[in-house]
């Protein structure tokens, strides 16, 4: 399994974090959660973007040049995503047990480091065949984009032997419901990120590879948002298909329904227009309530890769539930449980505000517990929680922010593996506080109705 220790990083004071099927951060807000978002989806992306900067540029490299080319790169994706921080400690675990540390101080500055020395050796393995594939640029008049795709798999291969990646990672941000439109405007901020980003790459190309303090600064969200916004793009162009199409699929079935429990009816796309068509009328999704914008792309999502199961991929989904009435958040995480169910290559992280998602996720991990007692087949679990919606508690982990004296949160697992359920007390704390609150509140005015009659 993989793992992130992260000491004095950004809000964060400690954490270790074990990231597992489905892995979620609740807390407050600006307390770190998308900071430990954003650096597991950093790790897990680190290959495909390495691979992506070797296979564009078509220059010559001995061994040590393309592992500084390497290192070079580590930063420069790091620092776009995180900007310059000082006296912080950071190491991922992959599942093959490479490791890769980022650490600053004001002895060392900035310093990476790879264990057993494994960024070498992936190195010696890519220079044949990044030497291969521009020789073959220069030379075969007949290179075309499938032979391209030939050298790329090749060169994926080899990096995925030591950074391990899925191909499909996808960052979805909080905040999404305008950005989800992706009408020409749209499209437009998502074209200035990349452009803002690709200078950026550029702009540090010049620098000093050994000096990362000295690259240019960047919006830290750039990358992140011009990805979703092109994935976004993807999903309208592939449910200008499906949104036409009956599934027999048990799950999918159940899934619709949940979809327009949530979205009050059904998505359409005609003429290059998007909208939900309810009971009464059809609205165009830029009408259509925040809480439907926000979700839509997320359903679609979810959708896509429960339908293609067999496609690896990897999601962090901030805020699902933004927007969204608690019955419908209940829908929601039972949506993403079938996903879990239905597609075992899928990793999903998910950040929120809100127990309400826990809660939901507690019954369906005690629904599955008790299917090992009574079978999966039990007519009386069935008709309260179906099979498909059931998840072991094995497959998830759960961290909650709790802040420390100097103002800074550590990160602490709250899945209790005996009982095999979330700590009631990260559920309930502020259900009971304010229900304490209201107490208080009747004595007092008890009290006051005493003084009065006296």
């Amino acid at each position: 399994m993989e793992k992130l220790i992260v000491k004095n990083f950004k809000a964060i004071e400690y954490a270790e974090i074990e990231v597992n099927d489905l892995t979620f951060f609740i807390g407050q807000q600006a307390s770190g959660k998308s900071t430990l978002a954003k650096l597991v989806y950093f790790f897990k992306t680190l290959g495909k973007f390495i691979g992506n900067e070797l296979l564009y540029q078509e220059n010559t490299y001995d061994v040590s040049q393309i592992e500084k080319k390497i290192e070079h790169i580590i930063w420069v994706f790091f620092l776009a995503l995180f900007g310059n921080n000082e006296n912080f400690y950071i190491n991922f675990v992959y599942a093959n047990g490479n490791s890769i540390k980022f650490f600053a101080s004001e002895e060392v500055g900035f310093t990476l480091q790879d264990d057993n020395d494994f960024l070498s050796k992936l190195s010696e393995e890519l220079i044949q065949p990044i030497e291969e594939l521009n020789s073959l640029r220069k030379t075969d008049t007949s290179f075309n984009d499938r032979i391209f795709k030939l050298w790329e798999d090749k060169i994926d291969r080899e990096l995925n032997k030591y950074l391990p990646y899925k191909k499909d990672n996808i960052y979805f941000p909080a905040g999404r419901s305008f950005l989800s439109l992706v009408d020409k405007n749209i499209i437009e901020i998502g074209r200035g990120y990349r452009e803002e980003f690709e200078n950026y790459i550029r702009q540090a190309e010049t620098g000093d590879s050994g000096s990362p303090l000295l690259y240019p600064t960047i919006n830290e969200n750039a990358l992140l948002i011009s990805s979703y916004i092109n994935h976004c793009l993807d999903l309208k162009k592939t449910f200008k298909t499906l949104s036409n199409i009956i599934f027999q699929d048990k799950n999918l079935i159940e899934f619709v329904v949940k979809q327009e429990q949530i979205l009050k009816g059904n998505y359409f796309q005609n003429n290059g227009e998007e909208g939900i068509n309810t009971e009464k009328n059809k609205i165009l999704l830029q009408n259509t309530s925040s809480g439907q914008q926000e979700a839509i792309r997320l359903l679609q999502d979810i959708k896509s890769l429960i339908i293609y199961n067999k496609k690896t991929a990897f999601r962090v989904y901030e805020e699902p539930e933004a927007h969204l009435f608690p019955a419908s958040q209940k829908a929601l995480m039972e949506m993403i449980v079938i996903l879990l169910n239905s597609n075992p290559n899928v990793q999903l992280l998910i950040s929120t505000h809100t127990p309400y998602l826990l809660a939901v996720l507690n019954t369906l991990m005690k629904a599955k517990k008790l299917e090992k007692q009574l079978g999966e087949n039990d007519l009386t679990l069935d008709s309260l929680v179906p099979k498909e919606e059931r998840l072991d508690s094995s497959r998830v982990r759960v961290y909650s922010a709790k802040q420390t004296e100097n103002g800074r949160f550590v990160f602490e697992n709250v899945v209790n593996q005996e009982t095999q359920s979330i700590d009631a007390e990260i559920i309930d704390k502020v259900s009971e506080e304010i229900g304490t609150t209201y107490e208080q509140l009747l004595d007092l005015q008890s009290n006051l109705s005493n003084s009065v009659s006296e």
